[in-house]
């Protein structure tokens, strides 16, 4: 009795089947996107060929050649400089404030005091010597300085802008 048992099939060669089934669809897959590219080529080519047909009805010409205005329109370049010295003075105004509501000082003792809502139980006083009382007057001159001649540069631009607007 050398039957099988009538469950068992006899079994094909599946891997070779399933490779040559795999490469198939990858030979189909890249023929299919070829295909498509030649379509989409084709398509694009029609669809050129119609508008070169139908731009020959419309026909362009330049009645009036663009021409540059003399004057700007607007703003001139004094009212802007006015706007940029105006505009840089308040920006400094405004970051100096930012920066002392972000980090607060505290100079006597009693904003010290209100600041932390605490009795001060005592205090020191400062001790200046001549030789930081030079320093800070020379980092004083030195900030005055070197804004006065930013002003004075600013200035100086505006001048030569309306001296250019008057030539």
């Amino acid at each position: 009795m050398s039957e099988e048992p009538r469950d068992a099939e006899p079994r094909p060669e599946a891997p070779p089947a399933d490779s040559e089934l795999a490469q198939l669809n990858r030979d189909y897959e890249i023929i299919r996107k070829n295909y498509d590219q030649l379509v989409a080529r084709r398509e694009s080519a029609a669809l050129g060929v119609r508008l070169d047909e139908s731009s020959a009805m419309a026909e362009f010409r330049i009645v009036e050649p663009a021409r540059v205005a003399n004057m700007p329109v607007f703003p001139g370049r004094f009212v802007l400089g006015l706007l940029v010295l105006v505009g840089s003075i308040a920006a400094g105004i405004g970051v100096a404030y930012a920066m002392s509501v972000i980090r607060p000082v505290i100079a006597s003792v009693r904003e010290l005091a209100e600041f932390s809502k605490r009795p001060v139980l005592g205090s020191m006083a400062i001790v200046v010597t001549d030789k930081a009382r030079a320093a800070a007057r020379r980092d004083l001159v030195r900030v005055i300085g070197a804004a006065g001649a930013l002003l004075i540069g600013q200035l100086a631009w505006l001048l030569l802008i309306v001296k250019q607007a008057a030539t």
